[in-house]
């Protein structure tokens, strides 16, 4: 297996430049963090200038840890990477309750690596759920090889391998973005559609005819497309049109459920409270 392969060559390790020893176009490493160790990371904290960035690429091989960017935390379980820019606003630490955590990183030093990644993080968390005959991390384990083993002819063949993992990363951002242009097309038609008539929810059937596909593959597709059922989204937009008439309008309780194709006030009340966790005559006194 790839992971038994990547683990052998970390253990074999010979020594690898650190980065303040020189600039090395990348080096890499792995880590075993036991329960209660204290691992944290900032971003911001750490050795080197914005004029001499760093790309990490982290991999969990088991276990997890916590890895922050921006607003957003994400729980770095087997499987799954992340990148990050250093010095950059992210964190990532061994959570208190975590059973432990092990990966392995590749740091990038080379200016354009650095330049293109940053530009593509602009748009993407930087968190990917990749197995392990992934092409990216397949690549990895070669790169790794081939510096072990000083398999680099001269600086010029490395920098074509980086460059080659650089393009399949960049390839695999591409890949998400399109297909979150993809959902949010696709949403942004169910919510055109709901727009006409919001009082009767269409039957999956009739969505389905919609966008010209049968029922199953409708379904299927949509969820893929958007991580949520058909029905769940259209509840989702029936929803978002009962809190705005819920603030912006003067209608009874009994008027709005009317509207909505809910019925009675009852079902109205237990729906709304489900989503935003409060009664909609307390979500009107706020």
């Amino acid at each position: 297996m790839l992971e038994a392969e990547l683990k052998r060559l970390l253990a074999a390790k010979r020594g690898i430049p650190h980065p303040s020893c020189g600039r090395p176009l990348f080096f890499y490493g792995s880590s075993s963090l036991a329960k209660g160790t204290d691992y944290h990371l900032d971003g911001r904290k750490r050795y080197l200038t914005p004029q001499h960035p760093q790309v990490i690429f982290q991999y969990t091989f088991s276990g997890y840890g916590s890895f922050k960017r921006g607003r957003k935390t994400f729980r770095m379980e087997k499987g799954m990477a992340f990148f990050s820019i250093v010095p950059s606003a992210h964190v990532y630490e061994l959570p208190t309750h975590s059973p432990g955590w092990s990966f392995f990183y590749l740091v990038f030093q080379h200016p354009y690596i650095a330049e293109r990644i940053t530009s593509a993080l602009e748009r993407h968390s930087g968190v990917l759920t990749l197995d392990e005959r992934h092409p990216l991390i397949v690549k990895s384990a070669e790169l790794i090889r081939l510096k072990q083993t000083g398999m680099f002819r001269d600086r010029i063949e490395e920098e074509s391998h980086l460059f080659d993992w650089m393009c399949c990363a960049l390839a695999n951002f591409s890949r998400v973005d399109h297909a979150r242009k993809g959902a949010d097309e696709w949403k942004t038609r169910l919510a055109a559609l709901m727009e006409q008539d919001t009082s009767s929810l269409p039957t999956i059937e009739e969505l389905a005819a919609y966008f010209g596909l049968t029922r199953a593959h409708f379904t299927r597709v949509f969820k893929q497309k958007s991580g949520i059922s058909p029905a769940a989204f259209l509840r989702q937009v029936r929803l978002h049109h009962i809190e705005q008439d819920l603030r912006l309008t003067s209608k009874t309780l009994k008027e709005i459920a009317r509207d909505h194709g809910y019925g009675d006030i009852s079902r109205l009340c237990k729906a709304f409270a489900n989503c935003y966790g409060v009664t909609p005559a307390k979500y009107r006194g706020q």
